[in-house]
């Protein structure tokens, strides 16, 4: 099942995934389920990006999100 939809998500280029993009429903998964999918993202070698964002910046993030300036998924950090 997982390797269907690691083949999905790398016939997917150019743009973000996004889980409309996957044709197999996402919820109700066990930890084992989560683990073995790890383990074929982590064989099939994908790659992740993340840009993080102070929550004292979350303006910013806001800014970029609407002028599509983060590669891959925006995160905001709590300040300590």
């Amino acid at each position: 099942m997982y390797a269907q939809v690691l083949h999905e998500c790398k016939q997917v280029t150019e743009r973000p995934l996004v889980l409309a993009d996957m044709d197999k429903p996402v919820a109700n998964n066990t930890r084992a389920n989560g683990r073995e999918f790890i383990a074929e993202a982590v064989q099939a070698n994908i790659q992740t990006h993340t840009e993080t964002f102070s929550l004292a910046n979350a303006n910013d993030a806001l800014l970029a999100l609407k002028q599509d300036a983060i590669k891959g998924a925006g995160v905001l950090v709590m300040d300590y």
